[in-house]
């Protein structure tokens, strides 16, 4: 029997990031909730808070796995892990968030025009109101 490593420790390059200015990508690990899942954040920063104390960032995050997007803040408080990524990193990731959003504004739309078909049904009906009648109908009577 043969036994092999699938997995083999990749060699990796200590880099330390030493500032943060509008426009820079990053990426962070972050933890599925009730697992052991991890699974990649690609960050854009959009601003740069500082008081001379304390500090703060903006950014506008894409979750590459779901590709939620959202706004995201840190400040000074924050325990944050953030790596290096590359514009192409960012750029791909974007282009599929953007693909999921047009779907989901697509859904949406789509049900949002039946939605509104509805309304207009009801709105006819109602405005037909007074011609509404009650069927006619008739009392038989049973006799033994």
């Amino acid at each position: 029997m043969e036994i092999t490593n699938l997995v083999r420790p990749a060699a990796a390059e200590v880099i330390t990031i030493t500032t943060l200015r509008p426009g820079d990508v990053y990426s962070r690990l972050e933890k599925q909730s009730y697992s052991e899942t991890w699974y990649m954040i690609l960050g854009v920063v959009q601003t740069i808070h500082h008081n001379g104390t304390d500090a703060a960032f903006t950014a506008f995050e894409v979750n590459s796995q779901t590709m939620a997007v959202k706004h995201a803040v840190y400040g000074t408080s924050a325990s944050l892990s953030l790596f290096t990524a590359t514009p192409d990193e960012i750029r791909s990731v974007l282009r599929q968030a953007r693909e999921s959003a047009v779907s989901d504004y697509d859904s949406a739309k789509r049900a949002l025009d039946k939605a509104q078909d509805m309304v207009s049904l009801v709105d006819s009906v109602i405005m037909g109101a007074n011609d509404i009648t009650a069927p006619e109908t008739a009392v038989a009577s049973i006799t033994s």
